[in-house]
């Protein structure tokens, strides 16, 4: 009692130590009757004064422990309450921003006019973050494949080609008048037709004409190569219209299907009604070196030659061999770096002199990891998961990035001008 606080002094201690005593004696033995009585009625005269002052000390030691118990529990539901004001907080400032985001960009589609460029045409037909459904209106849907059909793209000319791939805007501004001048001597001034729009991509040179009408003429009977022969006289390679790939990721596919092989592909063409040559290639996604012994099937990437056979065979049903299979949109990925694992990046372009482990985030290489149990994400900084998980909020967010200047890429089909392949709410066929 007294460790406890509930006893101050030892008078206290003493005097419950007499009332005890004298209570002991009252029960012995050979103790005269009017003996007893005296002692027992002076043990209850010291216990009485012994108790009052422990029971106050109790009471007082019993109301701290409470009071300090009720201040602490004011204190935790003040600190929640704050951290839940600022959480909200937050909530509500983002929301808002989203929504003033979404009112302009609306409002910068409706004051948009409809022929654009193609780089123009895919930034305007950006899709809000806010909705995760693909809905385009006709009028942009259609933006968006007419100014596809008005795009030629061949190998990029040995004359104009730079070893670094670093071009800057006067050198394209200088490609681009050129070529007009030749075109225009290839049409004699008979017609005018005029790029619009140049730029050079990883494969090859992307030219956009004035109209759709001008991209076809262009594309047939070698004019193409004639325009740039006009252009620059000096060639090493012989210049070809590189035909726009519609990739489509096709999945258990028998293993003795050669993909490689111009007559698999006319079969495929048979088997499922497309017409001749409209599947310009196909080759296994994963090297056949590296399959495991006794492996029946695989899978293979398919280039078709128009938006309408690739969504004929998204839509199925397609066979190949004999074999029901599952046709999908290849998707575009997020780039990410096998020496830093970070995104917008291959190995190739890489300027970081020391490698970063894409499980552990340690400074060795992901081969050499001691320990991939013990992950972190490089990009997000995040311990739950290693860097190029799709869990990456990093990754999620450049995935939000690529839908918003090319909405195609939320589509499971490509686009052309039926409402099926850009509005989720109308059936496809």
């Amino acid at each position: 009692m007294k460790k406890r606080g509930w006893l101050e002094d030892d008078t206290t201690i003493t005097t419950v130590l007499m009332a005890d005593i004298c209570r002991q004696a009252a029960e012995k033995a050979g103790v005269s009757q009017e003996a007893k009585h005296m002692l027992k009625a002076f043990s209850f005269v010291l216990e009485t004064a012994a108790v009052d002052p422990l029971l106050e000390s109790f009471n007082k030691t019993a109301t701290a422990k409470l009071d300090s118990l009720v201040d602490a529990t004011k204190l935790k539901l003040s600190q929640t309450i704050e951290s839940t004001t600022k959480h909200l907080d937050a909530v509500s400032l983002k929301y808002s921003e989203l929504t003033i985001s979404a009112s302009e960009a609306v409002a910068a589609l409706k004051a948009a006019p409809v022929h654009r460029l193609y780089s123009q045409a895919l930034a305007s037909n950006a899709c809000t973050k806010l909705s995760q459904s693909l809905i385009l209106d006709n009028v942009k849907a259609i933006n968006i494949v007419n100014a596809r059909e008005r795009l030629v793209l061949f190998n990029t000319p040995s004359a104009v080609a730079k070893e670094r791939g670093i071009y800057t805007r006067d050198d394209i501004n200088a490609y681009k008048d050129t070529l007009n001048v030749a075109l225009e001597k290839l049409t004699d001034g008979a017609s005018k037709k005029r790029i619009v729009g140049l730029c050079i991509i990883r494969t090859g040179m992307l030219l956009e004409l004035d109209s759709a009408e001008s991209a076809r003429w262009l594309k047939e009977n070698n004019r193409c190569a004639e325009m740039v022969k006009k252009a620059y006289i000096s060639r090493e390679e012989e210049t070809k219209v590189i035909p726009r790939a519609h990739e489509l990721m096709v999945r258990f596919i028998p293993v003795d299907f050669d993909p490689h092989e111009e007559e698999s592909l006319h079969s495929v063409e048979l088997e499922n009604g497309l017409p001749p040559h409209s599947i310009i290639s196909a080759s296994w996604i994963k090297d056949p070196s590296r399959r495991y012994e006794g492996q029946g099937y695989a899978n293979v990437k398919i280039n078709c030659a128009s938006p309408k056979v690739a969504n004929h065979m998204i839509l199925g049903p397609t066979r190949i061999g004999n074999h029901s299979v599952k046709v999908q949109k290849e998707h575009r990925i997020v780039p990410i770096c096998a020496k830093c694992s970070r995104h917008d990046h291959f190995l190739a372009a890489c300027k970081v002199e020391r490698f970063t482990c894409r499980f552990c985030a340690q400074e060795h290489s992901s081969r050499d990891c001691p320990d991939k149990t013990q992950t972190k994400c490089t990009p997000c900084g995040s311990s739950r998961h290693s860097s190029g998980d799709e869990r990456c909020i990093e990754s999620k967010s450049r995935q939000d990035r690529q839908a918003e200047h090319a909405p195609e890429t939320r589509s499971k089909f490509f686009f052309t001008k039926d409402r099926w392949t850009y509005n989720e709410s109308v059936n496809a066929p």
